[in-house]
């Protein structure tokens, strides 16, 4: 199960949102005052109330959830109707869970369960289920939210994290690993062994927490977690999660930074083995310095690979450059999907010289298919190149024409960005690297030409295999072709396909031209296998090796600034 979206209607200052649509990393971004931190806190009251009403016919939230006096927005509190804040959210269930759901509740439909929560006056949350043309749903409301709810876990990390706060993720997640063992054969076997397997469990998470706290905080030197033992139950345990960093002392007593840093390290290992699992972080770069922030993008990257993630940030390095729906704007109590970089940067008031366009590490290519095609080859390549990629630490640029090369090694150079560049190995590319070079914009050490053998002129679609597009580029015009038809030669890619296409009565213009390769990028994407013809892709192998090389000598050198 995952969630698909949410959304918040008359709730402290936002008085309405489009429906957020939630990636595996969501990242809500806009200016201070604006309402960031409130979505975050109204999904955290909607999931909560949905969870609770799993475990209970009814009950009252506590104040510190939701209060109508304090939370429904003032400027409406004396209409006449309308005076609920209204939370929408809606998942979706995977085939087994489908399933499950259908032969548990006896109800049909699809996988796409909305659940609408609504809480007045008396802060009672009403939960509704909203489907349409399924009446059966809404009389059995309270049936398919408990089913949801036996689904769902989530975590909610606030930005002001007082010792309750932090100490409840902190338990909360700790107990959730603990629950591992039950399927233990030897945990069941042998009872009597209860306490040295809790106290082994503990040892592997504070050993899971002790890098990302000591890389987070450099003056830790030790996390140990102790255990107290009271029976063979996992909710009989107690524990104490003792800090040394110069001083050993109980996380009791360390100060909420620190308490915040371990909560995070802790969530980033968590995984739910089936189900919705979200997590919700405000500002996770607070209380960190700033060497860190790195590599805190990193486990924020961890944690989306089990989770949905959802974080308010005003940080850069988080904002999400290869996805841009991924990013909110927060703004005039409103929120919405971002559309450009730009509204991005302008939100959170980056100059373009502090480098969110243009990350920490540049690949230049000649077009957008390009960039489609290297994502898949790079990441299966080069898990380095993978991660950087996952994290924005590496992002493409396209260059819309190589002849605009010199331009935009101008630009990067000048905001002290470093790159390299992929360009196709024909004239044009030649010629353009050329005047780059002569302006000493670039040299033959970072960039690479897409040379294949046998070929005297090439591009980057004459190392892709002719099977992973072969039948979709037949489908588009209408045409069959043999492997000879479009191989037969030593042109390049695009002037083969231009005359086997004339064979065949199509008129290869440029716009043609361009549909195909738009094709070919977009079958390299689906296809699950080897997409690389291994004595045309050498070029590839030299330009991992020049990314790596370079990339983490930039990656050192900045450590040891750091």
């Amino acid at each position: 199960m995952k969630l698909l979206d949410f959304s918040v209607r008359n709730f402290r200052s936002i008085t309405s949102t489009n429906k957020i649509r939630l990636q595996a990393l969501t990242v809500l971004v806009g200016r201070n005052n604006e309402g960031k931190s409130n979505i975050l806190k109204a999904l955290n009251i909607a999931m909560s109330a949905i969870i609770q009403h799993g475990d209970f016919t009814a009950f009252l939230y506590q104040e510190e959830e939701y209060n109508w006096e304090r939370d429904f927005p003032v400027q409406f509190k004396s209409r006449k109707s309308g005076l609920e804040s209204v939370f929408n959210l809606t998942f979706e269930l995977n085939d087994e869970e489908l399933e499950e759901f259908r032969s548990t509740l006896k109800l049909h439909g699809n996988n796409v369960i909305p659940i609408t929560v609504r809480i007045g006056r008396d802060n009672y949350p009403k939960i509704e289920v909203p489907k349409r043309g399924s009446s059966s749903y809404t009389k059995n409301s309270m049936r398919v939210t408990r089913f949801i709810s036996g689904k769902i876990s989530f975590n909610y990390v606030p930005t002001i994290r007082t010792e309750k706060t932090a100490e409840n993720v902190i338990n909360q997640s700790i107990s959730t690993q603990l629950e591992k063992l039950s399927d233990n054969p030897e945990y069941q076997a042998a009872l009597g062994k209860l306490n040295e397997l809790k106290q082994k469990r503990y040892d592997d998470i504070a050993a899971s927490i002790n890098s990302p706290l000591k890389t987070f905080l450099p003056g830790i030197k030790e996390v140990k977690i102790e255990g107290i033992f009271y029976d063979e139950s996992f909710m009989g345990s107690d524990f104490d999660i003792m800090i040394d960093d110069g001083h050993q002392t109980s996380i009791k007593n360390k100060g909420d930074g620190i308490k915040s840093l371990v909560a995070m390290a802790l969530l980033k290992d968590y995984h739910r083995n089936s189900g919705a699992s979200v997590i919700a972080i405000e500002e996770p770069e607070s209380h960190l310095h700033p060497g860190a922030i790195h590599s805190l993008v990193d486990i924020i990257y961890k944690m989306s690979e089990n989770n949905q993630v959802i974080i308010t940030t005003h940080n850069p390095l988080f904002v999400q450059r290869n996805k841009l729906e991924a990013n909110i704007i927060v703004n005039g109590g409103s929120a919405r999907e971002a559309k450009t970089i730009k509204e991005v940067r302008d939100i959170l008031g980056v100059m373009p010289s502090d480098n969110l366009q243009n990350a920490r590490y540049i690949i230049l290519v000649e077009g957008k298919n390009d960039i489609t095609i290297l994502k898949v080859v790079l990441s299966r390549k080069s898990g380095v190149i993978k991660r950087a990629l996952s994290t924005n630490t590496i992002v493409f640029k396209d260059l819309n024409g190589v002849s605009n090369l010199s331009h935009e090694a101008n630009n990067l150079l000048h905001d002290m960005c470093n790159f390299v560049a992929l360009i196709d190995y024909d004239k044009e590319a030649k010629n353009a690297f050329d005047k780059a070079k002569s302006y000493n914009l670039l040299s033959e050490k970072n960039v690479r030409y897409t040379i294949c053998s046998g070929l005297n002129e090439s591009e980057l679609e004459d190392s892709i295999r002719l099977d992973v597009y072969k039948s979709e580029l037949e489908k588009e015009f209408n045409i069959t072709f043999s492997k000879s038809e479009l191989s037969n030669s030593k042109l390049k890619w695009s002037e083969r396909l231009s005359v086997m296409l004339k064979k065949k009565g199509v008129n290869p213009t440029s716009a043609v031209i361009a549909k195909a390769k738009y094709i070919v990028s977009s079958c390299v994407e689906k296809f699950d296998g080897e997409v690389l013809v291994p004595e045309r892709a050498g070029f590839i192998d030299g330009l991992v090796s020049l990314i790596e090389n370079t990339f983490l000598n930039e990656m050192q050198e900045h450590s040891d600034c750091n």
